[in-house]
């Protein structure tokens, strides 16, 4: 009986990267049936244009649902928001003419966002002004720190079916958020009028019991799943594993403070893999485009105000929280240093380049694969902590906020950014991309080890 593949996307960047694009692609390329939500939450923007024109941007549900028949599952480690996702089921039900919840299941023990995780992260996020992480505003912090030192007050996708037994939780959720605040000294009556909303959540006594309610109404409507379940599916579907953001935000690898609370490494995938029995092919493939990104505050060593207007369609340019999208050209250090995480916990096995339209609008595309540092030395490679030292990654992240980029380099053509590509990252380039839809994008060769780039 012939076994299934599993292809797992994985950002090299800050984020956007077109890890949605690619998904989609590789959904349609290889009669992929299911799509795997493998971190982050509701915080996702991953913006899939078909063919025929029809968009979407994804937050909860796989990059590859505009496909009849492709499946989505909110992995265990996926942070989840039933208020989001039936927003988000309306409108991708209108763009597909299906009723979509009827192809999105849910593991039992993923855990939920509530309201007062929101609420709670956007005030925080208000309060540090100038020192903001560049948070989005979605509660994914609150519940990532909630899941690390408080477990056992986490709200999982099992419980919503007993909104008595649900309440008792949100009301510890909502009483903690409350005390973390007051002890921050936060002055309730100067908050602005754009978080009135969030006070009034984190205030209201009543709001635990009603909340619960309305997660109970909704969830009828969801297939929750039990790990029994989830394997089988696994097993049974060749299945594109779609992770969040990029390893430049993981929460132990990146450059903290400003990261997520989320591995968006391989290593979420392979463990699914690994619980299911999963005995098929595995292709690891990080994603980048041909220039850099970012979203939020933090470091960007190659940020370029010529590169505002380089894509001018551009769907994920401003952010409430985030602020606009900030663009510049290729960082090599930054590219290399992603890849080495990456290494360190398995494979990669392909890249695939996006936005390669860019040459479009631009002649020519430079790079930097040099910093210089405060002292004047050259910095060619970062080492990342393996042992979850959050204080040498912020070290490391001083380090490179006094850093310049030295430009070494020009691409003129598309095949001049694939070799160095791989040359440098000693990796095979394996899917290119020339726009957003499925039709601008190609195979170029077959996965080969690393070792023969």
């Amino acid at each position: 009986m012939k076994k299934n593949n599993a292809y797992i996307v994985v950002g090299l960047g800050f984020g956007d990267e077109g890890k949605g694009t690619m998904t989609d692609y590789l959904c349609r390329k290889n009669d992929a049936m299911l799509v795997v939500r493998a971190n982050g939450g509701s915080q996702a923007g991953h913006n899939v244009v078909t063919d025929d024109g029809r968009h979407h941007t994804f937050t909860q549900f796989g990059s590859g649902s505009f496909i009849p028949g492709v499946k989505t599952l909110l992995s265990r480690y996926m942070m989840w928001d039933p208020i989001i996702l039936a927003e988000e089921a309306s409108e991708l039900s209108a763009a597909t003419g299906e009723y979509m919840i009827d192809r999105h299941f849910i593991d039992r023990r993923a855990p939920v966002i509530t309201q007062f995780h929101v609420a709670a992260n956007r005030i925080k996020e208000w309060m540090r002004g100038k020192g903001r992480h560049g948070s989005c505003g979605r509660g994914i912090g609150e519940l990532g720190s909630d899941l690390m030192y408080v477990p056992e007050e986490v709200v999982r996708a099992e419980n919503l079916f007993d909104p008595r037994g649900t309440k008792k939780i949100l009301e510890a959720i909502q009483k903690r958020k409350f005390l973390e605040l007051q002890k921050l000294n936060i002055d309730w009556n100067d908050l602005p009028e754009l978080l009135q909303d969030s006070r009034k959540i984190l205030t209201d006594a009543a709001h635990p019991i009603v909340l619960a309610y309305e997660y109970e109404k909704m969830v009828r409507a969801y297939t929750i799943l039990s790990a029994h379940e989830v394997n089988a599916m696994i097993r049974e579907n060749t299945a594109v594993f779609e992770c969040a953001q990029g390893v430049l935000l993981d929460e132990w690898h990146g450059f903290h403070p400003y990261t997520t609370w989320t591995t968006t490494l391989q290593t979420n995938p392979l463990e699914i893999l690994k619980e299911a029995g999963f005995e098929g092919k595995t292709e690891t493939i990080g994603v980048t485009r041909c220039y850099s990104t970012r979203h939020g505050a933090g470091p960007f060593v190659t940020e370029d105000e010529n590169f505002r207007d380089i894509y001018p369609g551009e769907n994920n340019y401003f952010g409430e929280w985030q602020g606009s999208f900030r663009t510049g050209y290729f960082d090599g250090v930054a590219f290399r240093y992603a890849l080495e995480c990456l290494r360190h916990y398995g494979r990669i096995d392909s890249l695939a380049i996006t936005h390669l339209d860019a040459f479009e609008r631009k002649e020519a595309l430079p790079f930097a694969d040099l910093y210089t540092g405060e002292n004047g030395e050259a910095i060619r490679n970062l080492k990342p902590a393996y042992d979850r030292d959050l204080s040498y990654q912020q070290a490391l992240t001083e380090m490179i906020m006094k850093a310049k980029p030295m430009i070494t380099g020009t691409w003129h053509t598309t095949e001049e950014v694939i070799k160095y590509m791989q040359k440098t990252g000693r990796v095979p380039v394996k899917y290119v991309s020339y726009g957003p839809a499925s039709g601008q994008k190609q195979t170029l060769i077959a996965a080969r080890k690393e070792e023969n780039c």
